[in-house]
């Protein structure tokens, strides 16, 4: 990619952030294992795992193994990134394979319960062991993924040992699949780790449970104007309990204040061993619209009973917007935008791509601050805490599929771009602050039929229903998606102009046409 902007100003890290993060400095974990404890919330406890895992630098035998001796590895704590990243090494590719292990002891009241672990972002090729037994293999180091890991825990007071090999090579079999992008490969358990315990019946993960266009809380908004906008909220309930189960869904829409804006209630018997989805309308009247000069969230509350009982509870950030996309640009709320903006890496000082929620949200809102309320995810999906604060400040989403100039027509690397793509929109979809999808591999030369088959899903994923839909955008095969994508240097103008029709994002504005690979937009 050529970089508009790559970045504005250095962050600033404080003492505390570079303590947490730097892996010489971090605190040591206890030799037994801590016992874990998290914040619980109605029937729902997420425990922390970002802290106290063990590092080797290389590969090693037996590592994913109970009794494997890792007492002389380096303490870190997670996000990690396996190289110090400045100027000076800017073009050393962190590439090869590195071992995490984590010991730690669980409550014995969780036993029985439905255990989640969830990793964030992990680079590039994931494989995860438990108690010495896989759990799984995951490729691709921008999307987020989980493991059920509700049968394979020790309750007894005996330590388990979570083990994950990560292998940074770029992989013919996932994207982006290449040695050399124009932008760097970090390695390391980038991103946030956690584990989520919630009873027998309750409400799903929408990366472990994979239900196209479901699964956890899916908010959508059909019908808004500035009298009234409706929200729809499908939240997945599942009883992994071995007896039916009569359970209430109540779904709450909550204003800044904490008042109600508005609610339904819904009560289902599920069989065991089953899912239902809930599926309820919620009016809000004069309802405080989110856009980029006025991003107004509200909270939805959805909440799962059985009787009087409070058993999970889930709350999500949520701004009510139509957004749609004509020939002369963006409109939201039925207003033309003007969207300027930056294409945006996940990189920080020192830290790599291994950035705290802190500073993530600190460089939005210095965007912000400095006129720019459109970034391009380039080019792949990021960190949450980036489309947290995207919502918060008003700060409009081009969301980019990994991938950059490179497309191999294998089943393997479709397969996994499909995947990922699925993966992505699961979880950035109740984010108002996207606006457009870009279900594309940045400046390749991808087939066709590649093209519709991912125009197909994510209009399965996010079905268009009044005023909601998911806009596409794609680098080439402009008559497959709904938004043109292109840059300068390809002739995104003229091309534009060959088309009367189709809307157009100039993707990389800035750079080529002011030097081109010297241009003075350019940051190291």
């Amino acid at each position: 990619m050529r970089h508009m902007a790559k970045r504005i100003l250095a962050l600033v890290l404080t003492a505390v952030m570079i303590l947490g993060m730097f892996p010489t400095l971090t605190a040591f974990a206890q030799e037994n294992g801590a016992q874990q404890t998290g914040t619980t919330q109605g029937g729902r406890t997420v425990l922390n795992f970002n802290n106290d895992w063990r590092f080797y630098d290389g590969d090693w035998p037996n590592a994913d193994q109970v009794e494997a001796d890792d007492s002389q590895w380096l303490y870190v704590n997670a996000p990690h990134s396996t190289i110090q990243y400045t100027p000076e090494n800017y073009y050393q590719k962190d590439l090869g394979i590195y071992w995490y292990r984590r010991h730690f002891t669980m409550d014995p009241a969780m036993e029985g319960k439905e255990i989640i672990l969830t990793f964030e972002g992990a680079m590039q090729e994931a494989t995860v062991w438990l108690n010495g037994q896989e759990l799984g293999v995951h490729q691709g180091g921008y999307t987020q993924f989980a493991f059920d890991i509700s049968d394979k825990l020790n309750f007894d007071g005996t330590e388990n040992v979570l083990a994950v090999k990560l292998d940074t090579r770029p992989n013919a079999a996932f994207a982006p699949g290449k040695t050399n992008p124009d932008f760097q490969y970090f390695g390391g358990l980038y991103r946030d780790v956690y584990v989520t315990v919630t009873g027998d019946v309750h409400i799903t993960d929408a990366i472990e449970s994979n239900t196209v266009a479901g699964g956890g809380v899916f908010l959508t908004a059909p019908a808004v104007s500035k009298e009234s906008a409706t929200v729809t909220a499908k939240t997945e309930v599942e009883n992994s309990g071995t007896g039916d189960a009569s359970v209430t869904m109540v779904t709450e829409i909550l204003n800044q204040d904490n008042s109600v804006a508005a609610t339904q209630t819904a009560t289902q018997t599920i069989k065991a061993g089953q899912k239902y989805t809930f599926d309820q309308d919620l009016t809000v009247t004069n309802p405080k619209l989110w856009s980029v000069d006025t991003p107004n969230l509200y909270t939805v509350r959805s909440t799962l009973k059985q009787g009087d009982t409070v058993i999970d509870t889930v709350e999500t950030t949520y701004g009510i917007r139509k957004v749609e996309w004509k020939r002369d640009g963006c409109y939201i709320n039925g207003e033309r935008v003007e969207l300027v903006g930056v294409n945006l890496h996940s990189e920080t000082y020192m830290l790599g791509n291994a950035q705290s929620n802190d500073s993530i949200d600190a460089e939005v809102k210095r965007l912000k601050e400095y006129g720019f309320n459109f970034i391009r995810m380039s080019h792949y999906p990021h960190d949450p805490a980036f489309y947290e604060a995207c919502d918060r400040y008003g700060v409009a989403v081009l969301d980019c599929l990994a991938g950059w100039q490179q497309f191999y027509d294998t089943d393997a690397f479709k397969n996994n771009t499909y995947q990922q793509m699925r993966d992505q929109i699961r979880v950035n979809r109740n984010h108002c602050s996207v606006v457009a999808w870009e279900p594309s591999l940045n400046e390749s030369s991808f087939t066709t039929a590649w093209a519709q088959a991912m125009q197909a899903l994510v209009k399965a994923e996010y079905p268009e229903e009044g005023d909601s839909k998911a806009y596409t955008s794609g680098w080439t095969n402009w008559n497959v998606f709904d938004i043109g994508v292109g840059t300068s240097q390809a002739d995104v103008v003229g091309d534009a102009s060959k088309n009367s029709t189709k809307p157009v994002i100039v993707s990389e504005y800035g750079d080529w046409n002011f030097g081109g690979y010297n241009s003075t937009t350019r940051v190291t």
